[in-house]
């Protein structure tokens, strides 16, 4: 997960709503190394966040924004549904999966 900072003197800490995704960093997923991926458990679920990188050159091409209605499958057995790919920030991407769940996207 992305590190809060506390809160400054005088100020209230953010606080996460309670339909609000909770993001988990899973670390480095790029092919260069440059970008992380993330997943939040869903009503069902989880949502992720990939980065994608394009052949033959290997740029990062955006994020794919993905519902995995049972992660623990086997991949070929998962229920994966692509919700937007090539998102250019991870921020954004969040803000995707973050408006799909509150549709109820992951029922």
């Amino acid at each position: 997960m992305d590190p809060v900072q506390p809160p400054k003197p005088g100020r209230p800490a953010a606080s996460v709503g309670d339909n609000d995704l909770v993001w988990e960093d899973k670390g480095d997923a790029s092919l260069t190394g440059e970008h992380r991926a993330y997943e939040a458990p869903a009503a069902t679920g989880i949502y992720s966040l990939s980065p994608a990188s394009g052949f033959p050159d290997m740029k990062f091409e955006g994020y794919d924004v993905v519902h995995i209605k049972n992660p623990t499958a086997h991949y070929g057995e998962q229920r994966r549904r692509l919700i937007k790919d090539g998102v250019k920030t991870a921020e954004e991407a969040r803000a995707i999966a973050q408006a799909d769940h509150d549709r109820g996207g992951d029922a």
